[in-house]
């Protein structure tokens, strides 16, 4: 009987174990900040109702005040690396409001939890008004500084470069919105600094 209680005794101590464990490789967290846009680049070609194409580039600075707020799930890989998966709302000009879904590389080379440099780069997918139509890709790089608070939780503040590929649709001066069918290039992209904030558990 003793025995017995001796092996129950010892299981549920490596049960609390791996619990422990597991739940200090799991984070979660919430991300927000400021990204305007800088930069707009673009190309259109389509064919016109009788048959002309006709074919617009351009690339231009041009500013659009946006913000994004986000919420993760996150596992530490090591005591240095983690890999995020991502969920939000994201503005990336002035008339277009995304969902991304992205995945996230930290880097934090004094550990996780503690304060120090923290650098990181992600990429994903993002729908509009969750509609299908449109291929959106969100890529950004950047690096800050965390500061631990007590425990898993800490504060990260941090400067990132966003570019956000899209397929906006073509609304022309002349003949309006052109058609799915008569696109034959709708490509977009917007080039943003971002300033964010994120708390970590």
């Amino acid at each position: 009987m003793r025995n017995k209680l001796k092996i129950i005794i010892l299981l549920f101590l490596l049960g609390q174990n791996a619990f422990a464990e597991e739940k200090d490789g799991i984070r979660f967290g919430a991300v927000w900040g400021f990204s305007p846009q800088l930069v707009h680049s673009y190309h259109n070609n389509f064919k016109t109702e009788i048959g002309y194409r006709i074919d617009s580039r351009s690339t231009d600075l041009e500013y659009a005040s946006n913000g994004y707020c986000e919420v993760y799930v996150g596992m530490n890989l090591t005591d240095r690396w983690m890999l995020s998966l991502l969920f939000g709302y994201e503005g990336i000009t002035t008339r277009r409001r995304v969902f991304p879904l992205k995945i996230r590389a930290t880097y934090s080379p004094s550990g996780k939890g503690r304060s120090g440099f923290v650098a990181f780069a992600e990429g994903g997918l993002a729908t509009h008004e969750f509609k299908f139509d449109a291929l959106v890709v969100p890529f950004a790089a950047g690096a800050g500084y965390r500061h631990s608070l007590s425990g898993n939780v800490s504060l990260d503040v941090h400067f990132s470069l966003k570019a956000t590929y899209d397929q906006p649709g073509i609304i022309d001066r002349y003949y309006g919105k052109i058609p799915s069918e008569r696109i034959v290039v709708n490509d977009a992209w917007y080039l943003s600094p971002t300033l964010g904030l994120a708390i970590n558990f």
